[in-house]
């Protein structure tokens, strides 16, 4: 399937169709100062602290993409659109790269392994779009990811070591208990936190995303090795959750996410 969408993309595809690229360069001195806007080809802007130059470079005619190239696009695209669907439980678990942001941050940890378990050519993910970014939905993503083991998806981040999220009893009383095998690192006051997606569909067709309420961790938690959150109404029994522990902005331990089904 994926073989027979790529020959029909390169064959549409014609030499030049990259009109524009930039290349960039981080300034430091106090010649560029704060400047901004155009001068000539070169665009200055600031970006995380630092002053940007950025050179355009007009299309190139004779251009044309290898295969690797145009498999790298599409591989790409499809991790963009998927992370999209994770972003707020991404900006949740995952610390922040240096000057980029967390989806950065996950990005560069997980691309080799992600590229290959969740995008690859025979992965659940790019045969249910056939390939096309296009017709690639966040349910669909959702859908996918509740069939699948989220240990090979690798889709937790952040902090050197892990937990483990549990959930229990109903839908409309769920309880989301978070096990740290080593608390040593953890102390009263930091917060524990579940991001979730729940749906009353297997399918996803139809979902809400939300952020429980943060449990600040008491002594006694440290000393029981696990922290629980008060029990919440889903949107269905169906549901997809991430939890983590963090001091600040830090995270200090996250978890592989669960995908429970609990009672109506």
């Amino acid at each position: 399937m994926f073989a027979s969408w790529y020959s029909t993309l390169r064959s549409t595809l014609l030499p030049g169709t990259l009109n524009h690229i930039y290349i960039m360069a981080i300034l430091s001195g106090f010649t560029t100062g704060s400047a901004r806007k155009s001068a000539g080809d070169i665009t200055y802007t600031r970006l995380n602290g630092q002053n940007i130059a950025k050179a355009k470079i007009m299309r190139n005619p004779n251009y044309k993409p290898s295969r690797s190239q145009l498999e790298q696009r599409v591989t790409m695209g499809l991790m963009g659109k998927a992370m999209r669907v994770l972003l707020p439980a991404i900006n949740l678990t995952c610390n922040k790269s240096t000057y980029g942001s967390r989806l950065n941050a996950y990005s560069k940890q997980y691309k080799g392994a992600s590229q290959v378990d969740m995008f690859g050519p025979t992965s659940p993910i790019s045969l249910a779009c056939s390939g096309d970014v296009t017709k690639f939905t966040p349910n669909q993503f959702l859908e996918i990811a509740a069939g699948t083991s989220f240990d090979d998806l690798k889709p937790s981040v952040g902090g050197s070591a892990y937990g483990v999220l549990s959930v229990s009893g109903t839908s409309s009383a769920a309880i989301y208990k978070l096990t740290v095998a080593d608390m040593s690192q953890v102390m009263v006051g930091d917060q524990f936190v579940v991001y979730e997606y729940s749906s009353a569909e297997a399918n996803f067709t139809a979902h809400g995303q939300a952020r429980t309420s943060i449990v600040t961790i008491a002594q006694e938690d440290i000393d029981a090795g696990f922290v629980t959150a008060p029990a919440r109404v889903l949107v269905g029994k169906y549901q997809l959750a991430i939890g983590c522990i963090y001091r600040g902005s830090t995270v200090l331990t996250s978890s592989n996410w669960i995908n429970d089904v609990l009672a109506s």
